[in-house]
């Protein structure tokens, strides 16, 4: 199975610099807060987008529009087309007819909207798959009579009344394409009907006098008719303001997907397995404060998941077995990667942290894939799964050495930067606390424990750089940091390291400073405790050593450990450096520092105590990819006041570096490049450190995209539908959810879409356009639901509205203003009157209101007729005498 070049979509940030000096058309989004201030809020905004797409507002792959604030685009999800019924049912007098296929089809009269002789409480029930804002239905045949149609919801136990209904039907009684709006509810609730479960809405008989003739319809749809906005924090009183921009040439490279309770899902397909080697990416909005068993960002079952299992944690679960962590994360905007190199596994939640484990193949199975279920995402940018070619510099060994080599200079860390406090972090059970690189928490000490694994096989060495743990609040008593590991009788355990403090205390029982290896059994009792008892050097590094150190009988456990006495002089905390450590299942320890690449978990470097220092990757090879999609660069860093890390570029073999910024592109690379012939790229890092402080970075990933391959890549560029394409090219497509709209004191409004004076012509011919919901927005002259499909010449008009952006509307009412112009002409030229002259064209003028869907509207015959009467008076009255 290929799995390579994947095309997937790298943000650090999902807003983004935006110019819409281009756009065609304008349109404010305004949101109120009555109530007290709130963060992380999903708007619901009225606005129609079979009405933005009909009228070539918007073109059909949407990358022509968007929210923005200032120059920086807002997480959005555009609205819906016009879309099938889920069901259609006739209620007469409580006996229900299952009506779906004629609601879908365009047969005319062929839908019962109200029995031959209606009673009250007679119905008809349209569903939508998810909650919707706008009904358009076809009457065919206009009802005459008397009686009063009540739009009504179910909201789980009853159905009550919608609010601010807008029936243009006029109760099934007007005959045409028309539209139902209303505010959206937030109690409405699916219920099965007919034998399918959907957001029903019935237009029951609340009154009834007589009947003359029966409506009947020709085909319904509905749309959600809501542009979801992403409202990150606004406070109490206060109004914040959108600027919608459609129209002309691309803003955006494609929009936000918000999902509702379900999900997002994928069906099991052979270019969806992991396997041993993949890249998972999500680029969303994640909740991870508080903790909700049920929240998955992803869930492929028994296979692969990534969820919050405690408040601030993020852990992807691998075969329902493996668990990785990430921790201090926060609800916000993050990118977050899984990948596997076939060495380690990594979750990477980039501008947070990252942590690993060794490669798991994950499970072939068949389980769907799932996204964002239960509110864990409040909206999704994109969603990727594939196998690129990439360079993910993340261990010792994928990085050469570069300027700094010595032990003050670069050191080799493991899990981030690691960091311990003598409050909270020393002062544990016996005042021995584990150092399992995971668990040890960052805090604000300049320096801390790294790890390095110098010795094949079993992966039981470490190194500790720099640690630096201060007094314990109990005088005289011994202290310890210890890595354990698994261990057997008879085995040889050996470490050795250096250390330095800052004072003595002359007179204080014991060493103060010892290495040891501790043999435990099964239930950690120990069997032996050796140390080594030389004393550190002060402000001077002094070796230690304690070399082969032979397991018990019984033992299960060994504890490589640094020990300190914890006695204070007055108020002075006393210091200790330790540096150089290594530890191993051997006879004799290998020197320090030595060659290193052997499975270690997730290691950083770091510059510490030093003014610079750089580092430079090896060769990253990409000679394979001949059609580029997309590059990348992203990495994890940490600074203090006065620390930068700076990552350069190379696509040269190393000649020339180019600077880079995180979540960026390669310099000089471009879609459709052919690298077949391309140099080495090298990543090149640079420290400038406090004096104090310790710059880190971690987890560089350098990305080249190229075209084919399997897996799947999810990020609209589409109005928003029941599914979601791929544009991996394999269509793997997402089954969608639809979020429901909460109770909230905030109140969207939209305003009217305007021209920005680019394309004058289309707003002098068309108006403006009713696209903001009837439920909120004001009444237009013009309501545009014609696509061009059922005009004359429909696909000419349509075509040329795709090539120029200009809509159809305006090619057609050309067209028919140059047709009745010539209309009248021929008839002046055939009778030699005037008054034919302008008969023709009025008629003319008459046929066309009768094509289309309001594009030319009635209204328009009485300006015509005024100014043609004006025009015959004029000419009787230039007319000669006689």
């Amino acid at each position: 199975m290929n799995k390579k070049f994947l095309p997937l979509l790298l943000l650090v940030a999902i807003a983004a610099t935006v110019v819409v000096s281009g756009a065609l058309y304008t349109m404010l989004f305004t949101v109120s807060n009555s109530g007290g201030a709130t963060t992380d809020e999903i708007v619901f905004f009225p606005i129609s987008g079979q009405s933005l797409s009909s009228g070539g507002f918007i073109q059909s792959d949407t990358l022509d529009a968007v929210i923005a604030n200032g120059d920086q685009s807002v997480p959005s999800q555009l609205p819906s087309l016009q879309l099938a019924m889920e069901n259609a049912v006739a209620d007469d007098g409580g006996a229900t007819t299952d009506e779906l296929t004629e609601a879908n089809n365009a047969t005319v009269d062929d839908m019962t909207l109200l029995p031959a002789t209606p009673v009250v409480d007679d119905a008809y029930l349209f569903g939508g798959d998810w909650p919707f804002r706008i009904l358009t239905l076809t009457t065919s045949t206009a009802g005459v009579g008397v009686w009063t149609i009540t739009w009504e919801y179910w909201n789980g136990s009853a159905y009550v009344a919608l609010t601010n209904v807008d029936d243009r039907t006029s109760g099934f009684t007007v005959s045409g394409i028309r539209t139902v709006s209303f505010n959206l509810p937030t109690d409405w609730v699916e219920n099965l009907v007919q034998g399918r479960t959907a957001y029903h809405i019935q237009g029951r008989v609340s009154d009834f006098t007589s009947i003359v003739t029966q409506p009947l319809g020709q085909q319904a749809f509905w749309e959600t008719g809501s542009w979801i906005i992403h409202v990150a924090s606004i406070g109490q009183n206060e109004q914040v303001q959108y600027e919608g921009a459609f129209g002309g040439p691309d803003i955006v490279s494609g929009h936000q997907f918000f999902p509702g309770e379900d999900g997002y899902t994928a069906v099991d397909d052979a270019t969806l397995e992991l396997g041993s080697t993949y890249l998972l990416r999500i680029v969303a909005f994640i909740h991870a404060d508080g903790a909700d068993p049920s929240r998955e960002i992803v869930n492929k079952t028994g296979a692969i998941r990534i969820h919050n299992p405690s408040s601030g944690t993020i852990r992807v679960t691998l075969n329902g077995s493996t668990d990785i962590d990430v921790t201090s994360v926060t609800d916000g905007e993050y990118t977050i990667d899984v990948f596997d190199d076939g060495v380690n596994t990594t979750l990477s939640i980039f501008g947070v942290g990252s942590a690993s484990d060794s490669s798991v193949t994950i499970a072939d199975n068949g389980a769907e894939w799932e996204f964002g279920t239960e509110g864990a995402v409040s909206y999704f940018d994109s969603i990727s799964i594939g196998f690129p070619v990439q360079d993910v510099d993340d261990t010792t060994a994928e990085w050469d050495a570069g300027t700094l080599v010595d032990t003050d200079g670069v050191a080799d860390a493991g899990n981030g930067h690691l960091e311990l406090l003598s409050e909270g972090e020393w002062d544990g059970s016996g005042f021995e606390t584990p150092i399992g690189w995971s668990e040890i928490e960052r805090s604000s000490q300049d320096v801390g424990w790294e790890d390095d694994c110098t010795v094949t096989g079993s992966n039981t060495c470490f190194e500790g750089n720099f640690f630096r743990g201060e007094t314990p609040p109990i005088q005289t008593t011994f202290s310890s940091l210890y890595q354990q590991f698994t261990a057997s009788s008879g085995e040889a355990w050996s470490i050795q390291g250096q250390c330095q403090t800052d004072i003595l205390v002359p007179g204080s029982p014991g060493p103060n400073f010892e290495l040891g290896v501790e043999f435990l059994d099964s239930g950690l009792s120990s069997l032996a405790d050796n140390r080594s008892p030389e004393t550190c050097g002060i402000n001077v590094w002094n070796s230690m050593t304690l070399q082969n150190q032979i397991a018990p009988a019984t033992t299960a456990f060994v504890r490589l450990s640094l020990w300190m006495t914890s006695q204070a002089i007055s108020s002075r905390d006393r210091d200790v450096w330790w540096d150089a450590i290594v530890g191993c299942q051997c006879t004799s320890t290998p020197s320090w520092p030595a060659a290193s690449g052997n499975s270690i978990v997730n290691p950083s470097f770091e510059s510490t105590h030093t003014s610079t220092g750089t580092r430079v990757s090896p060769a990253f090879n990409v000679t394979s990819v001949t059609d580029v999609i997309q590059t990348s660069i992203l990495w994890n860093e940490t600074t203090a006041a006065g620390e930068t890390v700076s990552v350069e570029f190379s696509t040269n073999a190393g000649v020339d570096y180019t600077a880079v910024t995180n979540g960026g592109s390669i310099p000089d690379v471009n879609t459709g490049d052919d690298l077949s012939g391309a140099s080495d790229y090298h990543s090149r890092v640079t420290f400038t450190g406090s004096g104090a402080g310790t710059p880190e970075i971690d987890n560089l990933n350098v990305t080249v995209l190229g075209a084919g391959g399997d897996g799947g890549r999810w990020a609209p560029q589409e109005f928003i539908g029941l599914t979601l394409s791929d544009l991996s090219g394999n269509d793997n497509t997402l089954t969608a959810s639809y979020p429901v709209r909460q109770i909230s004191s905030i109140a969207p409004v939209v305003g009217a879409l305007t021209s920005t004076g680019n394309v004058e012509v289309t707003e002098i011919g068309i108006g403006v356009p009713e696209v903001v919901g009837e439920a909120t927005g004001g009444e237009t002259l013009i309501i545009i639901t014609e696509t061009g499909a059922n005009l004359p010449l429909g696909d000419l008009w349509i075509a040329l509205a795709d090539f120029s952006d200009i809509p159809v509307q305006v090619f057609w009412m050309t067209a028919i203003l140059f047709f009745a112009v010539l209309t009248g002409m021929a008839l002046v030229s055939a009778t030699g009157s005037l008054a034919a002259g302008a008969f023709g064209m009025g008629f003319a003028l008459l046929v066309a209101t009768g094509i289309g869907t309001g594009l030319i509207p009635q209204w328009i015959l009485i300006f015509y007729i005024i100014a043609a009467i004006g025009a015959l008076v004029w000419s009787r009255t230039q007319s000669p005498a006689g």
